[in-house]
């Protein structure tokens, strides 16, 4: 009888434990930031290829390359998002669609929501990167002329979401801004797809690593962006 009486004493007690670390969540951290000059940004220069890779497969496809347009904050105390992606363009063709291969395919991925939204999340003085995230992405995946058939929605929770999310990089040492594997708050995810050899399926997790350069025009000055 005793045995049993500290057992429930003790489960009472750890559930008493979790109640209260429960009830009182980590107030959140709320950046803010300073860009300089900021205002309207082009890409200077042509990012390198692109890679989209399916997680569940292991399925890489090498991409082209991108340019971006858009719009930078400016000033201090600046509170996310810093900066909004208008246009994405294929580096080789100019156009929307940016052409992809891999494992017998070849198609067009084509992004379909703007703007994008770019939220800093920390900032490392040291090194002058600021790391985030690129928020409200949705693109469609569709096969080129001639190539087996490959469709399907790229999206965060669910296709017609458009709230898929990617990590970023920035460095200020060369307004290069890229995109990595790291974990988001919403990652992408295939939809409604069909063909692809099954080397994307509907539900998978997908990443995409890309590249660009984030520049103020005119003048192609290279944009600071720090937090206290």
């Amino acid at each position: 009888m005793r045995r049993h009486l500290w057992a429930a004493l003790l489960v009472g007690a750890a559930s008493a434990v979790s109640v209260g670390v429960s009830a009182t969540p980590a107030a959140a951290v709320v950046h803010t930031w300073t860009v300089t000059p900021g205002g309207n940004f082009v890409t200077s220069v042509p990012g390198a290829g692109s890679v989209l890779t399916d997680g569940n497969t292991l399925a890489r496809f090498n991409c082209d390359g991108l340019t971006a347009q858009g719009v930078l904050a400016s000033g201090t105390g600046l509170l996310n998002p810093i900066a909004h992606i208008t246009v994405v363009n294929s580096a080789v063709s100019g156009t929307p669609q940016i052409d992809c291969s891999g494992h017998g395919l070849s198609f067009a991925l084509t992004f379909t929501h703007f703007p994008m939204d770019i939220a800093g999340t920390r900032y490392d003085a040291t090194l002058g990167k600021v790391t985030g995230e690129i928020r409200g992405i949705a693109a469609t995946i569709s096969a080129l002329t001639g190539a087996p058939a490959c469709a399907a929605t790229v999206d965060g929770t669910a296709a017609g979401a458009r709230n898929g999310a990617a990590r970023f990089a920035y460095l200020n040492s060369s307004g290069l801004l890229g995109t990595f594997s790291g974990v988001s708050s919403s990652p992408l995810h295939a939809y409604n797809a069909t063909g692809c050899n099954s080397r994307i399926r509907t539900g998978d997790v997908l990443t995409y690593k890309a590249s660009f350069t984030m520049v103020s025009s005119p003048g192609a000055t290279v944009n600071t962006i720090t937090s206290p």
